[in-house]
């Protein structure tokens, strides 16, 4: 067999060398473009975190000099924690740290550490907290709520345009959203739940940001402040929609729930009672009066939170009037609520409860909640509210 010529050899080396040297050249770009847009996110993350820092820091200097002013005692964090926490809030009281994981004992004794209870606790433990007076982020939220009421809830002169009015809610949830941010990295909350997770094997998911921030909304909104806002959302909504809506519902209220096209086993009235017994004497109540009711006082409550609880509350307790129906006449509800007939329902319970401004309610509610909640069942829930509101409009 003929020998391979030495020149073949070193060729077949040589392309091997350019091949190697091509892939080697392709991985290292790769590699730039990697770095490239690790750096480009790592950055953004600094300006992000920065800006944040900033906006916490003008806070901190101007109750600093209204503590200065008050002759106040000067609020010092505990040499642990200085250095992750003096870029957030330099101020926040030594205590309230210590203070808040007494908690501890109190889940330990009275065995209350899962899902809700453990939830409740704690939310009451922070509620004490930000109504406190030394407290560093109760501070920081009463000089904001003192800068928005002088700012603009104090402005009754002045009328806001549509866009004026989204930027000054956009801000106030901006600004919710940054306080919770606060809330959770300095009581560590998300390890706290960790913690517990693996000390008391207790599976709650009740701390996430989203639950903490429905929590601190509730506590921003003060009766005026809601009031302000509330008004404020009927300026971004056209004034000739909910004037529809509030002449539709004029023209329906006499309406018997039939009209509605709910089946007669679900309309709770004498035609549902004839199927369920040949002779009754009792006087039944108008369907569904409870609900209505309750939908018809929404309007009192003076937060977004607990009108999201409220529609939530309604919309779960359809099932439970239908089973006291018909316990009543000594019988059992065994059907499913088919989605169409749940619709119309809730289409009913809205045009009698008469609430003219539910739109502008249910733009509120939906602005000042968590993605998580509009993922959720209390998402859906919403959705059939303002589907019921839009279905009316088009009657």
């Amino acid at each position: 067999m003929d020998e391979q010529h030495p020149n073949c050899s070193e060729f077949a080396l040589k392309k091997k060398k350019r091949c190697f040297s091509a892939k080697k050249s392709a991985l290292r770009k790769q590699q730039f473009l990697t770095k490239s847009s690790h750096n480009a996110i790592l950055e953004q993350y600094k300006q992000n975190k920065e800006e944040i820092s900033y906006k916490i820091n003008c806070f901190d200097q101007q109750i600093s000099s209204e503590l200065d002013q008050k002759k106040k005692k000067s609020i010092c964090l505990s040499n642990a924690n200085k250095t992750k926490i003096k870029q957030f809030l330099p101020q926040i009281m030594k205590t309230s740290r210590d203070e808040f994981f007494i908690i501890d004992k109190e889940i330990q004794n009275k065995n209350k550490f899962l899902n809700l209870n453990l939830y409740k606790i704690m939310t009451e433990e922070l509620e004490n907290h930000l109504t406190s007076s030394n407290n560093g982020l109760a501070l920081l939220k009463k000089e904001f709520t003192d800068f928005f009421m002088k700012s603009y809830c104090n402005s009754q002169a002045k009328i806001f345009n549509k866009i004026e009015a989204e930027n000054i809610l956009n801000g106030l949830k901006t600004f919710i959203i940054i306080f919770t941010e606060c809330l959770m990295f300095f009581y560590k909350l998300e390890e706290l739940a960790e913690y517990l997770r693996k000390s008391y094997k207790s599976q709650t998911n009740y701390f996430k940001f989203d639950n903490f921030f429905m929590f601190i909304t509730n506590l921003f909104f003060n009766e005026e402040i809601y009031d302000f806002i509330y008004n404020l959302q009927k300026n971004i909504i056209d004034e000739g929609e909910e004037a529809i809506f509030a002449g539709q519902l004029e023209k329906i209220k006499g309406n018997q729930i039939e009209d509605f096209e709910i089946p007669v086993q679900y309309t709770l009235n004498e035609n549902t009672a004839k199927i369920l017994t040949k002779s009754f004497e009792t006087k039944l109540n108008p369907p569904y009066i409870n609900l209505i009711n309750s939908l018809n006082t929404i309007g009192s409550l003076k937060s977004p939170f607990f009108q999201f609880k409220r529609l939530n509350n309604i919309s779960e307790s359809i099932a439970k009037e239908i089973n006291e129906f018909y316990e009543g006449f000594q019988s059992e509800f065994k059907e499913f609520i088919d989605t169409d007939t749940f619709i119309a329902l809730h289409i009913y319970i809205i045009a009698k409860s008469n609430v003219n401004s539910l739109s502008s309610i249910l733009s509120l509610i939906e602005k000042f909640s968590s993605e998580r909640q509009k993922m959720e069942v209390s998402g859906y829930y919403l959705t059939i509210y303002k589907a019921g509101v839009e279905y009316i409009k088009s009657l």
